[in-house]
């Protein structure tokens, strides 16, 4: 109970009051002033997202030991958007930061993971699950598919198909390669990550695929994706010596 009334003390002595008051919040309703909250594993720990300015979202730790409220990370919400932050281990964190961009004339969105400290050091960004690793393929793939004009018009043609083609360029990459993917993935065919695994294999690089059964894109998984969370925070810090 002590450890509970110190996180609503810290968390009510943060929340920002402001943001109620804004021409943005009575045009388009007032941001959560705590959102996301998630407790360390060793239960000393606070980690929550509140709005930073009129788009942008900070990560917020606070200490349930002595209290301290630390802001580690902001992201400006132009395109960069944090949507969740969850503990790997007690000292450190994985976000997600999702981005819409104009690409091919058209806005789509994209999901990454970063890895911080608790104490906001130590960044890396890291991991795409699921990703497209050949754009060729992922066409063909969508052929029979009733969105296959808007694939190909996002896709192209042209020489970026070969030279953004990770799984072209596998003789490239130098660094050990994790890929997750779930086998019912209707948005983008587990083949994808199958392909990029055959070619590093046979380029002789370092790589380990995950699939999951049964799940699709989104790994619709809690404790899937806690388990995808820890391997990543493992394979990073045993790749980078950490």
């Amino acid at each position: 109970m002590r450890y509970l009334s110190r996180m609503t003390a810290a968390i009510v002595a943060t929340a920002p009051a402001a943001y109620a008051t804004s021409d943005a919040a009575t045009r388009f309703g007032a941001r959560e002033a705590v959102g996301g909250m998630s407790l360390s594993p060793d239960g000393t720990h606070v980690a929550y997202l509140q709005p930073a300015g009129a788009r942008g979202t900070a990560v917020v730790v606070v200490s349930l030991l002595d209290g301290s409220i630390t802001p580690i990370l902001t992201s400006t919400g132009n395109p960069d958007r944090l949507r969740q932050c969850h503990w790997s281990t007690n000292t450190r964190l994985v976000c997600g930061i999702y981005i819409i961009q104009p690409t091919y004339g058209l806005k789509l969105g994209y999901r990454r993971l970063i890895a911080v400290d608790l104490d906001g050091k130590n960044l890396q960004q890291f991991v795409a699950v699921a990703p497209v690793t050949d754009p060729p393929t992922f066409k063909e793939d969508h052929r029979q598919w009733a969105d296959f004009h808007l694939v190909e018009s996002f896709v192209g043609v042209g020489e970026h198909l070969k030279s953004g083609s990770p799984a072209q360029n596998a003789a490239k990459i130098t660094a050990p390669v994790l890929l997750f993917h779930g086998d019912q993935d209707q948005n983008v065919s587990i083949s994808e990550s199958r392909l990029m695994a055959s070619r590093l294999r046979g380029a002789d690089k370092k790589v380990e695929l995950v699939a999951y059964k049964g799940l699709d894109h989104y790994l619709e998984d809690g404790q899937v994706r806690a388990q995808m969370l820890d391997r990543i925070d493992g394979f990073l810090r045993a790749s980078l010596a950490m």
